[in-house]
């Protein structure tokens, strides 16, 4: 996604970088590649899974998905574009995939704890039978 954040940013700035657009709007043009680029590194960053006592929240690029712990079925490793990623699986049958975390990458949990990449639903599985006890 990062990658199309800054397509889009040159897409906009492009024409006006290259002298096609003179003036006022050639300002504009290169203003709104800048802002394109740097919302979607903002968005980008914050990307991800978090917890809290009452359940998680997955953000991504758009609208983020909140989930209590009692409607989480399980986590899960799957395919997913050209690796694996990680998925939670709703008990009402939906899987939400979990951007910026990796079923193929490191990951590091809030005590600091390096988790591999193939472990990854595990560990989230254990905390969600640690969590619902």
């Amino acid at each position: 996604m990062r990658a199309i954040t800054w397509i889009g940013g040159l897409v906009c700035a492009g024409p006006a970088l290259e002298g096609g657009i003179n003036g006022p709007y050639k300002a504009f043009f290169i203003g709104l590649g800048v802002i394109v680029i740097v919302y979607g590194e903002m968005r980008a960053v914050n990307q991800g899974l978090y917890t809290d006592p009452n359940g998680i929240l997955v953000k991504g690029y758009w609208s983020p998905r909140r989930a209590r712990w009692e409607e989480i079925g399980s986590f899960e490793r799957a395919r997913y574009l050209t690796g694996y990623g990680i998925f939670v699986v709703l008990l009402d049958g939906r899987r939400w995939y979990v951007p910026g975390l990796s079923g193929s990458a490191p990951m590091q949990s809030d005590d600091g704890t390096l988790v591999e990449g193939h472990e990854v639903a595990a560990f989230l599985n254990r905390l969600l039978r640690a969590v619902r006890r």
